[in-house]
C-alpha cells in the first residue's frame, strides 16, 4: 500500500508531545476501516509471502527513498469480538498557524440568518397580532376523555412566526394558500416560536377583553370545501379581490386541518379511541380564534377555504360555526379521479393507512378491506365519501350550496359566480 504524506504516524507516536494528542471517539470507525483495508490489501497482493502472524506496510513519502518494510504485530481480538479502537489525532496547538476546529459558530447556525425579533417579547407580539399562527402539535392524550378537565385539551403546542397575509389579498393567484404566504417569509422558514396553546389562548382572551385594545376577532362568514381542483380556489380568489379592504380569506391553513383530523390521527397512528370530540371542537374554535384576530378595523368578513381533505369534517365545521355559510365544489367524477391520481397530486392514497372516520365507515359498511384494494380504488372511495358527506349534510340540514364546476362554472360561462355563488357567500356587488 503506497501512502501519501500524512500527519498521522503509524504504528507509534510516542515521540510526540502529550499535549498535542487527543483521543477522539469519532474516529473509531475510520481507524477500524483503515486497518481492515490494509489487512485485506495485504492478503490480496502478498498472500504467498506473508504468514498469518505478520503483515507488512510499505510507506513511501514524496522525495524520499523507499523505507524498509516493517513487520506489524498481529491484531488480537477479544473473545467476545467487541473491539474498541482509539485513534490519536494531532490537534493544532495554541501557537499553530492552522485555524482551530472550534465551536465558535455552528455549521447549522450558519444556515440561518439573524432573528430580528430575538430580543422582543414574543407573547406580546402574539397579543398585538404581529406573530401569526403557523401550525399546531398534539400528543395522544391531548383529548383524553377524563373527568379532571372536562372542557380543555392538554399537551398541545402552537408555533408562531411573522408573515404578511396581505400578500394573498394583493395577488391571490401568486399566493393562493397560507403555505405560499409563509413560504415568502424568511422568519417562518428559519425562526419559529413555540408556546403551549392554552397559555396563548388565555392571554389572548384577556388581552382582547381590554377596552383599549385595537385587536379583535372576526366571525367566520363562509366556508369553502371541495373534492379537489373543482373551482374552490377560483371562488376563494374572487372573494379576496372583490372587497379586499373588508375581507380576509384564510386559505388552506394547516392548523385548521390538524385540528379537524386530530381524533382520526390519534386513532390511526396510536390505535386509541380515547378522543373527546368536545375537546377537539374546543381546539378548532381556539385555532380559528387566533387566525381571525386582526388590528385592521375595516375587516368585517372572514372566509375559510379548506383543503379537500377537510371535506369529511363538514358537519364538525358547520356545528362549530353555525352562522357561517358553506359551499361544496365538485366536478365530473372521471375527471376528478384522473386529477386526484396524477403523480405528485395523489395524496388520496394516504387514506389507506390514515382513513377519515367517513372513509372508515364507508369501508366497514361495504365490507371493503382498505389494504386489499388498489391505489386507484382508494382514491375513488375517498372522493365518494367527500361528495356523500356534502350531499347528506345539505339534505339533512337544508343548508349549504352545492356547486358543479362543469355545469355552474364552465358551461355557463361563469355567470353563476356573480349571480349566485358570491351573493350567497355575502358579496352582493362583485361586479
Amino acid at each position: 500500500v503506497k501512502q501519501v504524506p500524512t500527519k498521522m504516524v503509524l504504528p507509534t507516536h510516542a515521540e510526540e508531545p502529550q499535549e498535542k494528542r487527543r483521543r477522539s471517539p469519532l474516529l473509531v470507525g475510520l481507524a477500524a476501516l483503515c486497518l481492515a483495508a490494509a489487512v485485506c490489501t495485504s492478503y490480496t497482493g502478498h498472500s504467498d509471502e506473508h504468514t498469518a502472524n505478520s503483515r507488512r506496510l510499505e510507506v513511501q513519502e514524496d522525495g524520499a527513498e523507499d523505507i524498509s518494510e516493517y513487520d506489524l504485530p498481529p491484531v488480537e481480538l477479544p473473545e467476545d469480538h467487541a473491539t474498541v479502537v482509539e485513534a490519536e489525532v494531532d490537534i493544532p496547538g495554541p501557537n499553530s498557524a492552522e485555524p482551530p476546529i472550534g465551536d465558535e459558530v455552528s455549521l447549522i447556525a450558519q444556515q440561518f440568518g439573524p432573528d430580528e425579533y430575538a430580543e422582543r417579547d414574543h407573547m406580546q407580539m402574539i397579543l398585538e397580532g404581529k406573530l401569526g399562527l403557523s401550525d399546531i402539535r398534539f400528543v395522544p392524550h391531548s383529548f383524553k376523555g377524563d373527568q379532571e378537565n372536562e372542557k380543555h385539551y392538554d399537551g398541545i403546542y402552537a408555533d408562531f412566526c411573522v408573515y404578511d397575509m396581505t400578500l394573498h389579498s394583493k395577488d391571490p393567484s401568486a399566493s393562493p394558500a397560507v403555505r405560499d404566504v409563509m413560504g415568502e417569509s424568511r422568519h417562518c422558514s428559519e425562526h419559529r416560536y413555540s408556546f403551549p396553546l392554552r397559555e396563548v389562548i388565555d392571554a389572548v382572551r384577556e388581552y382582547d377583553a381590554r377596552p383599549d385594545t385595537t385587536v379583535r376577532s372576526v366571525s367566520v362568514t363562509g366556508i369553502l370545501l371541495h373534492e379537489g381542483r373543482s373551482g374552490a380556489t377560483l371562488i376563494s380568489n374572487a372573494l379576496a379581490v372583490a372587497h379586499p379592504e373588508s375581507t380576509q380569506v384564510i386559505s388552506e391553513h394547516p392548523a385548521i386541518l390538524e385540528a379537524l383530523q386530530a381524533c382520526d390521527k390519534i386513532r390511526n397512528k396510536h390505535l386509541s379511541e380515547d378522543c373527546d370530540v368536545n375537546k377537539q371542537q374546543r381546539l378548532l374554535q381556539d385555532v380559528v380564534l387566533l387566525l381571525s384576530r386582526t388590528a385592521d378595523a375595516s375587516i368585517t368578513n372572514l372566509y375559510l377555504k379548506m383543503q379537500s381533505a377537510a371535506s369529511p369534517y363538514l358537519h364538525q365545521l358547520r356545528t362549530t360555526f353555525p352562522e357561517a355559510k358553506w359551499a361544496f365544489f365538485y366536478r365530473d367524477a372521471d375527471v376528478a379521479l384522473a386529477k386526484a391520481t396524477q403523480r405528485k397530486r395523489n395524496a388520496c392514497i394516504k387514506q389507506r393507512r390514515s382513513p377519515s372516520s367517513a372513509m372508515l365507515a364507508y369501508s366497514t359498511t361495504n365490507g371493503i378491506d382498505l389494504e386489499a384494494v388498489s391505489n386507484h380504488e382508494i382514491c375513488a372511495m375517498h372522493l365518494s365519501t367527500l361528495i356523500s358527506t356534502a350531499f347528506e349534510e345539505q339534505t339533512s340540514t337544508t343548508t349549504g350550496l352545492l356547486v358543479s364546476y362543469d355545469d355552474d362554472i364552465i358551461q355557463s360561462g361563469g355567470q353563476p359566480i356573480l349571480d349566485t355563488i358570491l351573493p350567497y357567500l355575502g358579496v352582493e356587488d362583485a361586479n
